[in-house]
């Protein structure tokens, strides 16, 4: 049995993977990885033992913008004759998944609530609307709770499409005022964010507006920054990046929901922090890429983030409301029911955090492996 399933997921994958990985940044791979596991560990809760760090270096103080910078250091220049390819792309990575996902997602709901499992989904006559199938991911909407964390994609797509219009309208401009002007931009949104109630439909233009500047710093990043590193010592800049951010983190904007455009109250202090932890992360991937030997794991979770964000939260529940009712816990089987966000701690943490990222790996091998045995 151990020898059929080995057959059919790890050896197709072995020459995928490791064309993969002759072709890829490692420290990007890295980076990747880090990030989606940032995502997944700000969604169980604080890691044991770690506490300073959470209250110093907060997840949700980041996060968001590392993904972002990652994909502003992965744009390449294009011309006009380019950008369907782009779209194209981008459409088929990102738009085709996130619809199809959040349909599927609607039929789980639907079942969830014929066998009545929680008490705080929408009602199945809510579900299957046209705003909550096509519009509500696109505007960081709870709309089906299991599917939750794509609301990033949501945001990225359209700010990727936003960045390359840009980008190919703005060619002969210098790099830094490009950046100027999206950070003039991105502090209007925090402002608007700040003091004005906005309705629902403005989360889409404002979550735009952050993203453009991470988007930009990924990219100033790779063309001015990366290629001073290979002159001068990484460790003394990761170091010197940590104080920084250390201090700025003194200043208090610690948690962030970008989701929902809630910054504390802070306007600067977010992107400062979002830049700093975002930079720090790629040098400490930079330094395990030289120190550490290349391995399959991290470009598989680094090519896989899309399906962990996708699926995630949903193996945190399937994975608890089994541990709940094969246990009979009648009072943790209520407050699992009443509350999306209900962990049980009588499971080991690292066990959440290993099922949440492994078995959505693990559907996403599946479906290509199944993928590549109907289509050719």
């Amino acid at each position: 049995m151990r020898a059929c399933v080995c057959h059919f997921f790890v050896v197709p994958l072995r020459p995928i993977l490791s064309a993969i990985m002759e072709n890829r940044d490692r420290h990007i791979d890295i980076a990747r990885s880090v990030a989606i596991i940032l995502v997944v560990l700000g969604h169980i809760g604080v890691v044991p033992g770690c506490e300073w760090l959470e209250a110093h270096f907060p997840i949700y103080s980041y996060h968001m913008a590392l993904f972002l910078c990652i994909s502003g250091y992965l744009f390449r220049d294009m011309d006009w004759s380019s950008f369907p390819t782009f779209l194209k792309k981008k459409s088929l990575g990102l738009l085709l998944p996130l619809i199809g996902w959040n349909i599927a997602y609607a039929a789980i709901v639907t079942l969830f609530n014929h066998w009545q499992l929680v008490h705080y989904l929408p009602p199945t006559e809510k579900v299957w609307t046209f705003y909550n199938l096509f519009i509500a991911p696109f505007m960081g909407c709870d709309q089906y709770f299991f599917n939750h964390a794509t609301w990033f994609v949501g945001m990225l797509y359209p700010a990727l499409l936003v960045y390359a219009l840009i980008f190919l309208i703005s060619r002969r401009l210098p790099e830094w005022s490009i950046l100027v002007l999206y950070f003039c931009i991105a502090i209007t949104a925090m402002c608007v964010a700040r003091f004005c109630d906005f309705p629902q439909w403005a989360l889409l233009p404002l979550h735009i507006a952050y993203a453009l500047f991470f988007l930009q710093v990924g990219r100033c990043w790779r063309i001015w920054i990366e290629p001073l590193l290979n002159r001068i010592n990484i460790w003394f800049v990761m170091i010197g990046v940590l104080v920084v951010w250390f201090v700025v983190q003194l200043f208090g904007g610690h948690t962030c929901v970008v989701a929902w455009m809630n910054f504390g109250g802070y306007i600067l202090i977010p992107l400062l922090t979002g830049v700093l932890g975002s930079v720090s992360w790629i040098l400490i991937s930079m330094v395990f890429s030289q120190y550490i030997r290349a391995n399959r794991l991290e470009t598989l979770i680094g090519t896989n983030t899309w399906s962990i964000m996708a699926h995630h939260l949903t193996v945190r529940f399937v994975v608890c409301y089994l541990f709940v009712r094969f246990t009979h816990d009648t009072a943790a089987m209520a407050s699992l029911q009443d509350n999306f966000w209900y962990r049980s701690h009588d499971i080991n943490y690292w066990v959440y955090v290993a099922a949440m990222i492994i078995l959505p790996i693990l559907w996403q091998l599946l479906f290509n492996r199944l993928k590549s045995l109907f289509v050719h």
